[in-house]
């Protein structure tokens, strides 16, 4: 719908086409294709919520049932192995309550709480976008150079102090909230007052079709039909610049939750990469002079077979120096593989095992306080041991890092479509079907996509053994001839 004065018809064959145009506009007539996929997604929204469920039961016997705590230095930290599933859990019944009330509501005008109800899944995706970035925050390390300054346990600076951050944590979990529900609970006039609008037209519409109603009766409800038809508009209007408003500030929030992941990431990616390099260095520095060492024996076996001298003990000793040589050549190249093993793309592939997700206490390991110098006198299988941890850690956290962004990035290219009205509704596209596009969008990117994959990993993960780290043992002889 658009003008009132391009749609007057002149005939009772206008104007039942006119009944028709706008029942098809203001009425939900999705495509048997969207009929079916909003049934796959009914059925398929419980599944998120379950794996997230069982992965919480197994968390909370292993680790306690608990939501927030307060670490040694007054910061309240989050359980994210628990408080995620209870957002998701929260998440999916009210999705699949709107889910439901779109099916119920098709061919029909949108009831108020049906769009309600859709609308308010959004902030509880923030929410939950939330609680992660709050969790991955405390895992950042001070900084990839204070890696390596001592043995000590490493102490980081905070920038705010702790009753500042805690309040600023709680202030922006409730910030989706107490910005956009709000406006979503003003769209409740406008849907209910269009309802009742509808109705009235749709009455005045069967007078003017009725060939046994009066010119008298006719005419007047020929006006109270016109009349009731602006009113639709101006509640069209209104309904859809609330809708652009809402996407405008989850523009604003969910950019801020992107740049927040992307920075986040990138601290620790950082930090992983540097002492992946360091360790790299370590190998090769180690490398290098176990190649020293078969060049001079080589040395040694041409100097001694230069010399003429060569008795039955020599050529044995001869024999024992090449065999060494070759040994320890051997022994190099095996070892020295694992550090350049991660441009293998095998190597990018996440671990789904408990133990290899970073956190806080991963920079105050071992892993990362030692210097070059204890690196490079480390005993070679621990080294090679060590190397692949780390490998664990950094592959995990760029696929974290890379569906976190893909996630960020799906709802903000809802965000601004809805937002800069790129379907050009109500010329184009009808408000209708502006909705059926936000909620089949958002649910292929939770319900078909992203929310059952980290659903099946956190439950695997969950349920998956402890690795077992190598222990440094205080004395190791390694025996190059045996290996």
């Amino acid at each position: 719908m658009t003008n009132v004065a391009e749609l007057i018809p002149t005939s009772i064959v206008g104007w039942s086409a006119l009944h028709q145009r706008v029942a098809q506009s203001i009425g939900a007539h999705p495509s048997t294709a969207i009929k079916r996929l909003l049934l796959v997604m009914s059925l398929l929204c419980p599944f998120s919520a379950l794996l997230y469920s069982i992965s919480a039961f197994k968390r909370s016997n292993d680790n306690g049932l608990w939501l927030l705590k307060f670490d040694d230095r007054g910061y309240l930290r989050p359980n994210a192995y628990i408080l995620i599933p209870i957002i998701v859990i929260i998440y999916t019944l009210v999705n699949l309550a709107s889910l439901i009330t779109f099916q119920i509501d098709q061919h029909s005008y949108f009831k108020p709480h049906t769009l309600i109800l859709h609308l308010t899944t959004f902030p509880i995706l923030v929410c939950l976008a939330w609680t992660k970035l709050w969790s991955i925050l405390f895992s950042m390390p001070p900084s990839k150079y204070g890696l390596l300054k001592s043995h000590n346990v490493i102490t980081r600076r905070k920038i705010l102090s702790a009753k500042v951050a805690n309040s600023l944590a709680i202030f922006i979990s409730l910030m989706p909230f107490a910005v956009t529900m709000p406006m979503v609970f003003m769209t409740i006039k406008p849907m209910s007052d269009g309802r009742m609008i509808w109705l009235d037209f749709d009455k005045s519409s069967q007078v003017i079709a009725d060939p046994d109603a009066s010119d008298g009766s006719k005419s007047v409800s020929e006006l109270r039909a016109l009349v009731d038809l602006e009113k639709l508009i101006r509640c069209e209007e209104k309904l859809l610049r609330i809708l652009r408003a809402i996407s405008g500030c989850y523009v604003v929030l969910d950019g801020l939750l992107l740049i927040g992941y992307i920075y986040a990431h990138f601290r620790i990616l950082r930090a992983l990469f540097f002492q992946v390099n360091v360790l790299r260095a370590s190998s090769k520095r180690r490398h290098t002079v176990m190649l020293d060492y078969c060049n001079d024996i080589q040395k040694d076996f041409e100097a001694s077979s230069s010399k003429n001298h060569f008795g039955n003990s020599g050529m044995a000793r001869a024999s024992e120096s090449t065999e060494e040589s070759r040994s320890t050549r051997t022994w190099v190249r095996r070892h020295h593989s694992f550090s350049t093993s991660i441009k293998n793309w095998k190597d990018w592939l996440p671990r789904l095992i408990q133990g290899t997700a970073v956190s806080g206490s991963v920079w105050k390991s071992s892993l990362f306080t030692r210097g070059k110098q204890e690196w490079e006198t480390m005993d070679e299988i621990m080294l090679s041991e060590q190397f692949k941890i780390l490998k664990s850690y950094t592959a995990n956290t760029f696929w974290q890092a890379t569906l976190a962004c893909i996630v960020g990035v799906s709802y903000m290219v809802l965000d601004w479509t809805v937002l800069t009205n790129s379907f050009d509704v109500p010329k184009s596209h009808s408000l209708v079907e502006l909705n059926y596009f936000i909620i089949v969008w958002s649910n292929i990117s939770w319900n078909l996509g992203i929310g059952i994959l980290l659903g099946t990993i956190s439950c695997v993960v969950a349920y998956s053994s402890k690795p077992k780290l190598p222990e440094e043992p205080s004395q190791r002889i390694v025996s190059y001839e045996n290996e």
